[in-house]
């Protein structure tokens, strides 16, 4: 059920903090001062600066155009509880009226 839902209802789009193909340009993160040099601690300081957390899984629910559609979660190995995040979510599409 969950397979079917992130294929026929949602674009899905990762990203891995864990690739450590080198940045072009290394630069020092607004959030915490650090220098980022990788890939993966990029988008690592893009989820801690944008959602405030830096964990790995997290899912975040988002329209086309940025709007938040829930409360963004980490791992979450029970399917009921993760079906119920996922259908939050389309609801929350639903509403904005652009499904």
């Amino acid at each position: 059920q969950i397979l079917r839902k992130l294929t026929d209802d949602f674009i899905v789009v990762s990203l891995y903090v864990d690739d450590r193909t080198k940045l072009e340009e290394p630069y020092i993160s607004t959030f915490d001062g650090a220098k980022k040099r990788t890939i993966g601690n990029k988008w690592a300081d893009f989820q801690a600066i944008h959602f405030g957390a830096n964990s790995q899984p997290y899912y975040v629910l988002v329209s086309p155009d940025e709007k938040l559609l829930n409360i963004p979660v980490g791992y979450t190995p029970n399917v009921d509880e993760f079906d119920y995040f996922l259908e939050c979510g389309l609801s929350a599409f639903e509403q904005l009226g652009e499904r």
